[in-house]
């Protein structure tokens, strides 16, 4: 039965469609994180949204993408449970944790992992739509690793029917186009994202805090400048790179904004150089078909010019240093590690092909109950065939102490 396969341990974080515990496996000792979620009526969309994430998840094998170890069913069917690799924090405690002094290396190596891991999900057709600091773990092997994909979807080289809802990202994090309701859009709307987090990464504060949509715009407005319409031309009393923005006053929720100029972001990223500041302007360009891609984002001068990055390994023993990560999960994690190597290798389970640039998918139509019904079934089936040994997951927020050991029970 799959439920003894993992012993709970503690409660990582609860969100609106389920819990993630963490749990170690009662074969290889190692820990991983387990991530609980309520099915429901298949009319609320929960099930399709966690079918998708499971679905997803199993076509991308990359190291900076949070790996899927094994899936079942529980509860009747009535829970899907997703157990995850354990990692250790995520960035947003490592950027918000102020004893840990991130040096130019440190946030090109994150940069290069973030984009990396990007890029394996645009490669495969696959939007994450939700990227952010919380949602970008760090690994027990210094590796930032890509995870909560239950926004993520896969996308045609085609528009969808209808488009696709405009009301995805973390609004901080979310770029122009979905704030004015686009619904066709593409892997740009990660990139704008990126962006964000590498400003936020510079800065150790969010860069653009907005409290609504339209305050959203605004604060976007103020830091980078307002585009426009059309290419005005270049020179004194043109318009600054990246803000020409042709079909902008065509998409749907358009409202104009006083035109404002880009402020010197050299006075706001003072410690950053000028190949960064070329990253960032890529990343942030206002108009999606001229933002820049993460494969492109990689070639970029900043990661050849300069301090080299920092390395997994280098980017793990500095935040040993801080606050985030506690010494005792490093332990913990090294030791479950170290008993699965010993443990008994177990059946490879077939790895799904990877959907490939030659071939965009269909546009991705929602299944129907007997379908997804279905699905869920096989997912439970291959979930009781998965022996897969790997490491485990992280915490979410606060990680209380002292672990309990109790049969877990996701019934």
């Amino acid at each position: 039965m799959a439920v003894s396969k993992y012993e709970k341990l503690r409660l990582l974080g609860e969100g609106t469609f389920g819990v993630v515990s963490l749990a170690r496996s009662t074969r290889t000792s190692e820990l991983v994180a387990v991530k609980k979620v309520r099915l429901g009526h298949y009319r609320d969309g929960v099930s399709v949204t966690a079918l998708r994430e499971v679905k997803l998840l199993q076509e991308v094998r990359h190291p900076n993408v949070i790996h899927l170890v094994d899936v079942f069913a529980s509860g009747g069917g009535t829970s899907l449970n997703l157990v995850l690799e354990y990692c250790l924090t995520d960035l947003e405690a490592i950027i918000r944790d102020r004893s840990l002094i991130l040096s130019p290396a440190d946030v090109k190596g994150m940069m290069q992992m973030l984009l990396a891991g990007t890029a394996a999900l645009h490669d495969a057709w696959i939007l994450h739509r939700d990227l952010k600091p919380g949602n970008v773990l760090l690994g027990c092997d210094g590796e930032l690793k890509l995870a909560d994909l239950g926004l993520a979807k896969t996308h045609a080289a085609a528009p969808a029917p209808g488009g696709m809802t405009h009301q995805v990202i973390t609004r901080w994090y979310r770029p122009p186009e979905l704030l004015y309701g686009a619904r066709a859009y593409g892997a740009a709307v990660d990139m704008w994202s990126i962006g964000c987090i590498f400003a936020e990464l510079l800065l150790r504060t969010p860069y653009m805090p907005g409290d609504s949509d339209v305050d959203q715009l605004a604060k976007i407005f103020a830091a980078r400048g307002t585009p426009v319409a059309v290419v005005t031309g270049s020179g004194e009393g043109g318009v600054g790179v990246g803000r020409e923005w042709p079909g902008l006053d065509t998409l749907p929720g358009y409202i104009q904004f006083d035109p404002l100029s880009p402020p010197d972001t050299g006075l706001l990223f003072s410690a950053a150089g000028e190949d960064a500041m070329g990253l960032m302007d890529a990343l942030l360009a206002f108009d999606p078909a001229g933002r820049i891609g993460a494969a492109e984002a990689l070639k970029h001068p900043y990661f050849s010019r300069g301090v080299p990055a920092a390395t997994a390994a280098e980017l793990l023993a500095k935040v040993r240093t801080g606050s985030s990560v506690k010494e005792e999960d490093i332990k913990a994690a090294a030791a479950g590690a170290a008993a699965g190597a010993e443990a008994p290798a177990a059946p490879a389970a077939p790895v799904p092909p990877t959907i490939g640039r030659a071939a965009p998918p269909e546009p991705e139509a929602a299944p129907d109950a007997a379908t997804a019904g279905a699905a869920v079934a096989g997912v439970a089936r291959e979930g009781e065939k998965k022996k897969r040994v790997v490491s485990g997951r992280p915490p979410l927020a606060g990680r209380p102490g002292g672990m309990k050991k109790r049969r877990l029970d996701f019934s």
